[in-house]
Parts: structure tokens; C-alpha cells; sequence
């Protein structure tokens, strides 16, 4: 949905997905931790920062080339948002990497979850909501807004439920009722984000609670149903495709301004030139799949792979 929102220019509709996505993410530390809580916070940043480094470094490299090259604004990074970026540091603005910024929430939340894994299980996501409450309170004195935590909180929430819904009978007609539930779920976040009115609402109310239920009714829908292989390797994949959209985009405008195919970033902002707009975003989608396969294979399966085998066993030797 965030790939469609960008490469459509804002036409389709798709800001929900990070919602979503802090909604199964929750869920996912919670279940996956119900044992094994060995090297948590070294094993997630382990699987963030080596593709996260790579598209800062890209987003850098790229900065620069289009700059020099005449494609690019005047608002190109310094070396202090470079290394601050790099830290998961929010001391200069946005993240480098524009997309970025849901990680430094990502990072917050494993610190604070690493620390409630020095408790039992069933008293840990109880910590974690304290201490995403008081760093909610923390941050609006300094006139910082992080309610945005809440949503990871309502992913581990979600676990909770869906393991009581799993327990209950499923059958056609329960699926059929979760899968309307979900369906009206997802129909309810596209709608709200087209609507102005309601946008005085809290996001974390406004798309948190659709996305929760969203998440929750989908995963008592599919509840025994085996998912196909391209779909799972699509989720597998969605990390690079996740970062690697806006550059990718950002280069096919340059180059075009750059040949003379497109007159100027206007283009692209303002109205007319739909059937270029058209071409560039099919183009656009097909660069990023490609470029996203790249990443995945080369970086996060290879590289992670290799650090993983190099950092955990070398901390299970010692």
C-alpha cells in the first residue's frame, strides 16, 4: 500500500500500511519470543540495520550524484543527518532515508521490549505498554508526539486475541464472518484517508484501531489455511521493497528530466501529464520489484545470514 501511495503520486491511497505493519509487527515480537529470548535486541538489529545502513548509504550517494547533476532541490542532506540517521538518532529532522522514520519506532520498541524479556512471559507486554506510557508522556513534555508506540502496543494485544480466537471453533462460516470483518476493516482505513474531516483524530485512533481490527479478523480468516509460496516470499521481501521505493523513484525523475523526456519535477507535482505520470509509476513499480529482489538476496538473506553465524555463535562460544 505504501508502494502504490508513492508511485501513484498520492492518487491511491496506502499512509495506512505503516499502521498495519506496526500492528503485525507487535504481534510478531510477542509470538516469537514465547520461548527463546536469547541475544533478542543483537538478533532484531541484526535483521534491521545491515538493509537499513545500505539505503541510507544509497540515499546519501544518491543525494549528491543528483545534486552535482542539476535533477536535484537545494534541500540535500549534511554529515550530521547522515551519522544521526545511521543511530536511529531523531536529532536532525527526519531519517536520511525518508522512509526510515518508522524504524526509529521499530528500534524504540525492541529497546524496551529487550527489556521486559528480563521478566516471564506473561508479564512482559504489560512492561512494554508502561514503558511505551511513560516515553508517550516524556516525549509530550518535551512537545514531541509518539503515540504512534500505542499502535505496537495494540500489536501485542492482537496476539493475545487471536490466540483466544484460534482456540475457538473454525469453520466456513467463521471465516466468512472474519473475512467481512476484514474486508470492511480495510475498506474503513482507505476511506478515512480520504477524508479531510476526520483528520483532527489522533492517527493512532484513526488507523489504529481499523488496522487492529484488520489484523486480527484476517488472522482468524486464514487460520489454518496454508498461504501460497508467492505470497510469502512477497512478505519476505517487503523490508527492501519498503526502502528501496523512493529512491528508485527519485532516480526515474532525474533521468527523465535529465534526457528532456520530462519537462521538470512539476510534472510530477502538479496536475496534467497523466499519461506520463501513468508510464513512470508502472515503470517505477517494475524498478522497485527488480531492485527489491536484489536487495533481499544479496543483502538481507547473504549479509544476515553471514552475520548472524558470525555474531550469535561467536556469543554462544563465549
Amino acid at each position: 500500500m505504501v508502494l502504490l501511495l508513492h508511485g501513484s503520486y498520492g492518487i491511491i491511497p496506502g499512509n495506512f500500511g505503516v499502521d498495519i505493519f506496526f500492528c503485525i509487527s507487535g504481534f510478531i515480537i510477542v509470538y516469537t519470543t514465547q520461548g527463546e529470548t536469547k541475544d533478542f535486541l543483537k538478533k532484531r538489529l541484526i535483521r534491521v540495520v545491515p538493509l537499513y545502513w545500505y539505503a541510507t548509504i544509497q540515499r546519501f550517494v544518491l543525494l549528491w550524484v543528483c545534486y552535482y547533476a542539476g535533477v536535484a532541490n537545494s534541500d540535500r542532506r549534511d554529515l550530521r543527518c547522515f551519522v544521526s540517521s545511521l543511530l536511529f538518532l531523531p536529532i536532525n529532522g527526519a531519517p536520511m532515508q525518508t522512509l526510515g522514520w518508522t524504524l526509529y519506532y521499530e528500534v524504540a520498541f525492541y529497546a524496551m521490549f529487550a527489556v521486559a524479556c528480563l521478566a516471564k512471559f506473561r508479564m512482559r507486554s504489560l512492561l512494554v505498554l508502561g514503558e511505551i506510557t511513560l516515553a508517550v508522556i516524556l516525549a509530550a513534555i518535551l512537545g514531541i508526539n509518539v503515540l504512534m508506540l500505542f499502535e505496537l502496543a495494540g500489536g501485542m494485544g492482537a496476539y493475545y486475541l487471536i490466540k483466544r480466537l484460534y482456540q475457538m471453533r473454525t469453520d466456513r462460516h467463521t471465516r466468512l464472518l472474519f473475512g467481512f470483518i476484514a474486508i470492511i476493516s480495510f475498506a474503513t482505513l482507505f476511506a478515512i484517508e480520504k477524508t479531510v474531516a476526520i483528520k483532527f483524530i489522533p492517527r493512532t485512533i484513526r488507523f489504529g484501531v481499523p488496522a487492529f481490527a484488520f489484523v486480527v479478523a484476517f488472522a482468524k480468516a486464514t487460520q489454518d489455511l496454508k498461504m501460497p509460496k508467492p505470497l510469502v516470499y512477497f512478505g519476505d521481501v517487503s523490508f527492501s521493497l519498503y526502502l528501496m521505493q523512493l529512491d528508485v523513484f527519485a532516480v526515474l525523475k532525474g533521468a527523465m528530466i535529465y534526457l528532456g523526456i520530462a519537462p521538470s519535477l512539476e510534472m510530477y507535482s502538479g496536475q496534467g501529464f497523466y499519461i506520463e505520470k501513468i508510464v513512470t509509476t508502472i515503470i517505477g513499480v517494475a524498478l522497485t520489484f527488480a531492485l527489491s529482489f536484489l536487495t533481499y538476496n544479496l543483502i538481507e538473506k547473504k549479509l544476515t545470514g553471514f552475520l548472524r553465524k558470525k555474531l550469535l555463535r561467536a556469543q554462544e562460544s563465549v
